[in-house]
């Protein structure tokens, strides 16, 4: 995909994502992470309607609006602060910026981005203990609309449901010229478990990767022994939530072709 910094590719090509606004619907966001950081980000376009509720000095050029809807309509209070890390963790891998010297226990060592990474990240936390609320969906992504978000990721689903039922307020989106891509859910590869399925929504299935995860075991008697996965022929499963990375960055691309229009 040419996701590299020093070489040319559609990453470079699309300036990182500079100019697009993308909307997470969630279980919000922790703002101080510094995935989150506005280095290098540049102000919002002047065409966005929307705030950020944050108090204090969260919000930024990255974070540039955050919402709360809980009961079927708008809440407020100190922002929508995540507690699950689920939000935080999509938000990032669609947008976060770059973060040098990352890794996890040791493994993928390097500098951590988003797929967009210099794109702007409008927060609608709509995910709470007991799960989302269907209310708050709909309002989440009519709020979205008319702030004016480019795209909208929403990474959450429990069963297929007909379209008039689970999909119009995505149609809704569609029809003012705003991307909405959706995870097909954590089931599979078997038949009839895809879900967010409706034609006008980018539904994202998962993806694997081939990485071996290594750890190394040191005994009492001074022994070492390199630890592999079991069966290092079997890749790793990555939900389908989690590539929904894929879907933004090709969408981000696609803002800044002179090509595309957009209403």
């Amino acid at each position: 995909m040419g996701l590299n910094i020093k070489e040319g590719g559609f990453w470079n090509g699309s300036n990182f994502g500079k100019g697009v606004i993308i909307g997470v619907l969630d279980s919000g966001i922790l703002p101080n992470h510094p995935s989150f950081s506005d280095e290098g980000v540049p102000p919002p376009p002047a065409r966005w309607k929307g705030k950020c509720e944050f108090n204090g000095t969260n919000c930024n050029n990255k974070i540039i609006g955050a919402k709360i809807f809980q009961g079927g309509r708008r809440q407020m209070g100190p922002g929508p602060f995540d507690v699950s890390g689920h939000g935080t963790h999509t938000a990032s891998k669609a947008a976060g910026n770059f973060v040098k010297d990352a890794g996890g226990f040791g493994n993928a060592k390097g500098t951590a981005a988003g797929m967009a990474p210099y794109a702007h990240l409008a927060i609608y936390k709509i995910c709470f203990d007991y799960g989302c609320g269907e209310s708050d969906i709909l309002a989440a992504i009519d709020s979205a609309v008319d702030d004016g978000v480019d795209v909208l990721s929403l990474s959450f689903a429990e069963v297929s449901l007909p379209f008039y039922h689970s999909g119009l307020a995505a149609f809704r989106a569609m029809q003012r010229g705003i991307v909405v891509s959706c995870s097909a859910g954590n089931s599979g590869p078997g038949r009839s478990t895809m879900l967010n399925e409706a034609p006008w929504i980018l539904t994202v299935g998962a993806s694997t990767i081939d990485r071996s995860i290594r750890a190394t075991t040191k005994l009492g008697n001074g022994e070492e022994y390199m630890m592999v996965n079991p069966n290092p022929s079997l890749k790793i499963s990555i939900r389908s939530h989690c590539c929904l990375l894929f879907t933004l960055a090709q969408m981000v691309m696609l803002y800044h072709l002179p090509l595309i229009s957009k209403a």
